[in-house]
């Protein structure tokens, strides 16, 4: 049997980057910039009611005005999901949310810098994550990054 690494008590967190392009929105929902604009701004204070938010911020590209971006910390990938699950986040957001690139969006922190120094954190994935079926338990957590 693998080693078991040892579980941080505290987790680095959860950052989530979901990016639009403002005229796919506006091809697929009928959104123009400032309607979505003013929708991932809604967005952003739906989700500040949900238990476990950390911060967020509703971005716009430096290179490229069409380019948006959603940026949301969690204290945990748990909060999200569970955010996600809330009735007034799927009427209010997901529909929006759908308007979003399809690429992966949510990221365990890994290391982090503060006035603290630099820390690194274990991932709350299970190390078989990636292979256990519905019905197995899963195996102990990834180890930080190296």
């Amino acid at each position: 049997m693998l080693p078991v690494p040892e579980l941080r008590a505290e987790s680095g967190g959860l950052v989530v980057a979901l990016r639009f392009r403002a005229e796919a929105a506006a091809d697929v929902a009928g959104h123009g910039a400032d309607e979505l604009i003013s929708g991932l701004r809604e967005a952003l204070a739906q989700f500040s009611l949900c238990p476990g938010f950390a911060s967020g911020e509703v971005c716009q590209s430096i290179d490229d005005p069409h380019a948006l971006m959603l940026m949301l910390r969690w204290q945990e990938v748990g909060a999200y999901r569970r955010a996600l699950s809330r009735y007034d986040i799927k009427v209010a957001v997901v529909p929006l949310l759908s308007l979003a690139q399809d690429e992966p969006s949510a990221f365990e922190v890994a290391t982090a810098a503060d006035g603290h120094g630099i820390r690194d954190f274990g991932s709350l994935i299970a190390a078989d994550a990636q292979q256990v079926r519905l019905g197995e338990a899963a195996a102990g957590v990834v180890p930080p990054l190296r």
